[in-house]
This record gives structure tokens, sequence and C-alpha cells, in this order.
């Protein structure tokens, strides 16, 4: 994968089913301490909301550090559903908070499926997404002679160098768009060595 779809905002919606009331938020996330965070003013600001179920993932789509939370509802009826809709989008640095003011009717849980599914499809639906880039880490080992052509071969492709060794050569951790692997292994000499 070489990019993927993120928020590029918090977005908000309403929706009443059988008077239980859902408050939904979609939030662009890419730390934990940034769902936390999201997690700690959302609670916060609806103290008296009987649920605040939530699900994340941090990274692309496929990654695998994504979370769900049913926060009181019978197992698997909301954290799972708000996850399962994530996970069919595209989007990745996500996360879908849902509140629900209980409106006295129970829903069951095909009921909550549905309504925790649907809180996040229509929440989706009006946040404005932006393709993401992936990036991929590799280390170069090279002579000190050949630097400031690897510098040169990267600047091409738009990496980036995060740090140097120096001992008897010059070792260099660099980030580099997925999109553009492929260019710069094909440019470089094959004197220099690639570590993934």
């Amino acid at each position: 994968m070489q990019e993927y779809w993120v928020p590029r905002e918090t977005t908000f919606f309403e929706q009443e089913i059988k008077r239980s009331r859902f408050l939904t938020w979609i939030k662009p996330v890419s730390t934990i301490d940034e769902v936390d965070s999201c997690l700690q003013n959302i609670s916060t600001q609806h103290p008296d909301a009987r649920h605040v179920c939530w699900a994340y993932i941090l990274g692309p789509p496929n990654s695998p550090i994504q979370k769900a939370n049913d926060d009181g509802e019978p197992s698997g009826t909301a954290g799972k559903p708000i996850l399962n809709v994530l996970q069919h989008s595209g989007c990745g640095d996500i996360i879908a908070v849902v509140a629900r003011y209980f409106g006295g009717i129970k829903l069951g849980a095909g009921g909550l499926v549905r309504a925790y599914s649907s809180s996040t499809s229509q929440t989706l639906k009006v946040t404005p997404l932006s393709k993401k880039e992936v990036f991929i880490n590799l280390t170069i080992d090279c002579d000190f002679a050949q630097e400031s052509t690897l510098r040169h071969l990267l600047s091409l492709q738009k990496g980036e160098i995060q740090h140097v060794d120096y001992t008897d050569h010059s070792r260099l951790q660099i980030t580099l768009p997925a999109s553009k692997e492929h260019d710069f292994l094909t440019s470089l000499p094959n004197t220099i060595e690639i570590k993934i």
C-alpha cells in the first residue's frame, strides 16, 4: 500500500433511533496519546451519556494497531460494528466515537449493531478525506565517496535522511515515500548496500 485515506478534520453527526440519541465523531489520530485525549475530551463533555463506544485504526487501514470498545453495551454490539465500518472505509489514522443517550426503548443486539454501524457510516459520509502517503525506512551503507551521490539520488525521490553514522563507512537511516522505493533502489550503484 502506497497511500490511504485519512480524515482531514473532526466531523460530527447525530441521529435518533427509537428515542436514543447517537452522537458520533470521526477524528484524525496517529498516536495512542491522541486517541486517549480524544476519548477523555468526549467523555468529559458528555458525562450523562449512557455509553461512549469507540474504535480506531492507527496507521494504514490494514495496520495491526486497531481496537474497539463496547463501553457497557452487550459484547460485540457497538465497538466491533464501529470498527467494521472503519475497516471497510479504506481509511487509516482514524477514530470513531459514538456517545449514546438512552431513550428508554431497548434496541436489542441487532438493533444496536445497526445503530452503531449506521451512526459511523453516516458520519464517515460527511467527513472530508485526504490521501496520506506511506513512507518506508531503509538503512544504507556506502563508502564516504558515494555519500554525495546517494544524497542526490535520495533528494530526486523526495526522501529524507533521518540519521547518519560514520565508522569506516557511512550508514544512513533514510525515509522514503513507498511509491518512490523502486525508482530509488534501481538508481543506486551496485556497490551500495541496502538494509530494510
